[in-house]
């Protein structure tokens, strides 16, 4: 595997609901608050550990635990094989007409990576008795990847009231690497919330470095029976490229509404690309 030089995040991990600070055993090296059973993973660091990358993985919850913990081992298996290699395409189209409610959006996406990612989990080191939480809608684990040469560079988490300093201002640059932000509504299901998450900060970043970048714009009139002449104006945006290093260095959850919030870090390509637009912050 070619080298990488990699940023460590230093953040405390939090449990927030309403109950004083707690440990939890089995709660994936994280400290925080927690309520009865209901506990939410408001925010979490990958910060990686002298020579090893953080993973986490998240599924839903399942009567037989194990299921739960196995469907997120594969889920942080598909993040190893998306740091390997991964190519991210989207489209995206928007057809703007005359009058004041004519206007739809439509997007398709896909992210394609290695089809034997579960194979990984075999090379994940996890802990089954601390790397495990179980809240009332989500199963999470953490697991650990060993890199062949250890992190170089540092990365300090900044927060103001609990609250990421990069959800508000986006940075284009972290020492040297590119950002980006992945943002999801709630979703029914809270993993596919998080999932949504950093897949989308995974298009940011395709769209800050494609090379094909496409932006189309055409006008069509036609004449109605009704209204005379009626023009649509469409605006296609679309691009496909291939990432290398594609890390997320944190997650954070609004407690507000549990939309989330993932900030990721991407290899620069060799040469020089055009950016659709700096800090784009994909997702809904």
């Amino acid at each position: 595997m070619a080298k990488y030089l990699w940023l460590a995040a230093a953040a405390a991990a939090l449990l927030g609901c309403q109950a004083g600070p707690a440990r939890q055993k089995g709660s994936a090296g994280m400290t925080g608050k927690a309520a009865g059973n209901a506990a939410y993973i408001l925010f979490w660091d990958t910060a990686p550990r002298n020579n090893q990358l953080i993973f986490h993985g998240v599924s839903g919850k399942f009567l037989d635990p194990n299921e739960g913990v196995r469907r997120a081992l594969e889920d942080a298996a598909r993040r190893v094989a998306l740091f390997r290699s991964a190519t991210g395409s989207f489209t995206h189209r928007e057809n703007i007409g005359a009058g004041f409610l004519d206007y739809s959006s439509t997007r398709e996406a896909s992210i394609s990576t290695d089809e034997n990612y579960k194979d990984l989990v075999e090379a994940l080191d996890f802990d089954p008795e601390g790397d495990v939480l179980v809240t009332d809608d989500a199963t999470f684990v953490r697991t650990r990847y060993t890199l062949p040469d250890p992190p170089a560079l540092v990365y300090r988490a900044k927060h103001r009231r609990g609250r990421p300093e990069w959800v508000d201002n986006p940075p284009e640059d972290i020492s040297g690497f590119l950002a980006g932000i992945g943002y999801a509504n709630p979703r029914f299901y809270h993993k596919d919330t998080v999932i949504a998450s950093y897949e989308n900060a995974l298009y940011a970043l395709v769209s800050a470095i494609s090379h094909g970048v496409q932006t189309t714009s055409q006008t069509k009139t036609r004449d109605t029976a009704f209204t005379g002449f009626d023009t649509t104006t469409e605006h296609l945006v679309s691009a496909s490229e291939e990432l290398r290093g594609f890390y997320v260095l944190e997650t954070w959850i609004d407690p507000a509404n549990k939309g989330v919030y993932t900030l990721a870090i991407a290899q620069r390509p060799p040469t020089p690309t055009v950016s659709m637009a700096p800090n784009i912050r994909a997702g809904s």
